[in-house]
């Protein structure tokens, strides 16, 4: 359960949702074209991940995440490619 007050009232938040991703007009959905960005390297991600877990250690980073004072974006690797 999430202490909304916490998180959300205290700070002031204003949450917007979105329902998953949409297709774009050459048919691909948003998170492979997300995907393909990175693997081509037009997009830069390393600067923005503060931390790499592995997935035994998915607590840590939970906690990393929601600290927010010394972390941007959190990695937690699931495999090896």
């Amino acid at each position: 359960m999430v202490d909304v007050f916490k998180y959300i009232q205290l700070k002031e938040l204003t949450i917007l949702g979105a329902i998953g991703t949409g297709d774009l007009p050459d048919r691909r959905n948003d998170y492979q074209v997300s995907i393909d960005l990175i693997k081509s390297n037009k997009v830069k991600v390393k600067p923005i991940i503060s931390d790499i877990y592995e997935l035994k250690d998915y607590k840590n980073a939970f906690s990393a995440a929601d600290d927010g004072l010394n972390t941007i974006k959190v990695m937690i690797k699931t495999s090896k490619l």
